[in-house]
C-alpha cells in the first residue's frame, strides 16, 4: 500500500495481488513519494530499495498473509486509522482468468523459472496442466494463502472514492498520473517489473484452460469479471485521465 498526501489530495494505492503490485509501489517509491507520505513494507527481497524513513512508518501497518502489508485492503486500512477514508483509492484489476492461470504459475515457478509446461520440482504443482484443470475442478488451492485467493473487487470495497485501473494498460496509467501531477519520471516501470511470475500467464490461457475449466473459473469470479469489462469500456470512454474521479471507475478529478 502507498499513502501519498504531498500532492494535495489523499491518494492511497492498494496493492491487489498479482497485478504487479510490488513494482507499481516501487513506481510511485522511486518516483512520486515524499516526505510525509509513505508506503507498507514489501517483500524482503526489496527492502533494500526503500527509502528507511517508509520502511520505519511500515511498521505500524497491520500484515497479510506471508507478505505482510503489501496487499492491505482500503477496509483494512481505514478500520485501522491508516489512512484518510476521504482518500481517492487506486486498485489495479486484471483479467481474472489471466490472474488465476498466473498465481498458480508463480507457485509453480518457484521451484522451476524455466517454461510454465515444464513440471516443476515443487511437489504441490507437479503436474502442470492437468494439475491446474484439476485444481478448478476442485476449487482447491493448497498452498496458496488466503489473500492470494480474495477477490479483486473487494480490495477496494468500503472506499468511498475509488479509481480502477487497468492491468493491461498499468503503465500507461502511471505515465498519465506523473503527467497529471507534473511530476518528473526518474525510474521507468519497465525497469520495475520483472517479474517471472507474471510474464507468459496470458500466452498459455489456451494451453491450460479447456472449455470446462473455463466455465468454473468464469463462474468462480463472476464479480472480478464484471468489474474487469466495466473498467474496459469505461477506459476506451475515457481515456488515460487518472485518479481520479470521485464515483467513477476511471475519469478526472
Amino acid at each position: 500500500m502507498i499513502y501519498i498526501k504531498s500532492l494535495g489530495i489523499p491518494i492511497v494505492f492498494i496493492g491487489v495481488p498479482k497485478t504487479a503490485s510490488e513494482a507499481t509501489a516501487k513506481f510511485f517509491i522511486d518516483n512520486v513519494l515524499m516526505e510525509g507520505d509513505a508506503a507498507s513494507r514489501l517483500r524482503e527481497r526489496n527492502v533494500n530499495k526503500m527509502k528507511k524513513d517508509l520502511i520505519d512508518y511500515a511498521k505500524d501497518y497491520p500484515f497479510d498473509g506471508d507478505n505482510p502489508n503489501c496487499h492491505t485492503s482500503a477496509t483494512k486500512a481505514m478500520k485501522a486509522g491508516l489512512v484518510d477514508p476521504k482518500s481517492e483509492f487506486i486498485g489495479v484489476i486484471r483479467n481474472p482468468i489471466e490472474k488465476q492461470l498466473s498465481l498458480y504459475l508463480s507457485k509453480t515457478r518457484k521451484m522451476n523459472r524455466t517454461s510454465p509446461l515444464e513440471p516443476p520440482r515443487d511437489p504441490l504443482f507437479k503436474l502442470g496442466i492437468n494439475d491446474f484443470r484439476q485444481r478448478v475442478k476442485n476449487w482447491s488451492w493448497e498452498g496458496v494463502t488466503e489473500y492470494q485467493l480474495q477477490s479483486q473487487k473487494s480490495f477496494l470495497e468500503g472506499a468511498k472514492w475509488k479509481t480502477w485501473w487497468c492491468y493491461d494498460y498499468l503503465e500507461e496509467h502511471l505515465y498519465s498520473f506523473l503527467t497529471k501531477y507534473q511530476i518528473e519520471m526518474k525510474v521507468p516501470f519497465e525497469s520495475l517489473n520483472r517479474s517471472v511470475e507474471n510474464s507468459g500467464a496470458k500466452d498459455f490461457i489456451d494451453k491450460f484452460y479447456d472449455d470446462e475449466t473455463l466455465n468454473i473459473v468464469q463462474e468462480h469470479l463472476k464479480e472480478d469479471i464484471e468489474l474487469y469489462g466495466k473498467v474496459k469500456i469505461n477506459l476506451k470512454t475515457n481515456g488515460f485521465k487518472i485518479a481520479g474521479s470521485k464515483s467513477k471507475l476511471v475519469g478526472t478529478r
